[in-house]
């Protein structure tokens, strides 16, 4: 395994130094800019391995880190309550549904207001608009109800930006393996007849017990970003298959080369697979999916590439 250099820790170590005399200032906004923007320069080149061990780890031990975890996104993605990484309450301390207790300290708040305004989180909430644009421009397009499918949906919020859902969906199925997630959407949606939901992990694609059902609109907001190659380009064939004859499917995953990167790996302890274009083609170069129905497009902020295939 490869290890950093002295040199190397020097330079995390002066990063960190001056984040840390910032933040005791009360410059908060410029110690998290420095911290989050000087620690990925510092580090870019460093593998995932690295990062999640030793370059964590000099982060973790800093007095810093005591600072940055009073941070409530940054601490639940530290805790990781659920077990896993990336849940769903953490996606919502993302669209500002949920924010600071009391219990938080000020300065706690002061770095969730940074935070919560970085690129990458505002892209999550670009995110989760741009699936309901997406779903809406479809049903108009079709001008009739349709049939929608969500996989590792989370809290599925993006279903709260569609104006009168009721008159555009007939369907909508959400899967997800985290029964919390699924209960928070019970609650939320529970006025909604057409909400299937289905208390699963990816294996129920993977093993193909959808195989029969069609969906006019397909997307999975999340998820490609923990899948290896082989499993994310199985998934997209399957969920290809369930692609109804004139249907889109919106594949999301974070850029390579974003500047959170290094926050994540060793704050957040949040490691992603990062793609890019050429990435997100060579996940569907097996399928015979014509170019003209492929298409691949970024958001806003250019933190998030877009996979989108019509069938």
């Amino acid at each position: 395994m490869m290890t950093i250099t002295k040199e190397r820790k020097s330079q995390i170590h002066e990063v960190l130094d001056n984040s840390y005399q910032l933040l005791q200032s009360g410059l908060v906004a410029k110690a998290m800019n420095l911290v989050v923007n000087q620690l990925n320069e510092t580090t870019k080149d460093l593998s995932q391995e690295v990062m999640s061990t030793e370059v964590r780890e000099e982060c973790l031990q800093h007095p810093i880190s005591k600072l940055i975890l009073q941070e409530p996104m940054t601490k639940h993605s530290f805790q990781k309550p659920r077990g896993y990484s990336g849940d769903a309450t953490l996606i919502d301390y993302m669209y500002k549904l949920k924010s600071c207790s009391l219990d938080d300290s000020y300065l706690g708040r002061e770095i969730y207001g940074c935070i919560s305004s970085a690129g990458s989180v505002a892209a999550v909430r670009w995110r989760a608009n741009h699936i309901a644009q997406s779903i809406e421009a479809f049903q108009q397009k079709q001008g009739r109800k349709i049939d929608v499918i969500s996989v590792a949906s989370g809290h599925l919020r993006e279903l709260g930006y569609i104006k009168n859902a009721d008159e555009k969906i007939s369907r909508f199925v959400c899967i997800d393996q985290d029964v919390q997630s699924n209960q928070e959407v019970r609650s939320a949606y529970h006025k909604y007849s057409f909400l299937e939901i289905i208390d699963s992990s990816i294996n129920y694609i993977i093993k193909n017990k959808l195989a029969d059902q069609k969906f006019d609109f397909i997307y999975s907001s999340g998820l490609f970003d923990y899948l290896n190659d082989k499993v994310a380009s199985k998934m997209i064939e399957r969920l290809y298959g369930n692609l109804r004859e004139g249907g889109e499917m919106i594949i999301p995953n974070f850029l390579k080369g974003i500047s959170e990167k290094a926050y994540m790996e060793t704050f957040m302890k949040w490691n992603l697979i990062y793609r890019n274009e050429e990435d997100m083609r060579a996940l569907i170069s097996d399928l015979d999916i014509p170019n003209s129905k492929q298409e691949i497009y970024y958001d806003d902020m250019k933190k998030v590439v877009y996979l989108k295939i019509r069938k």
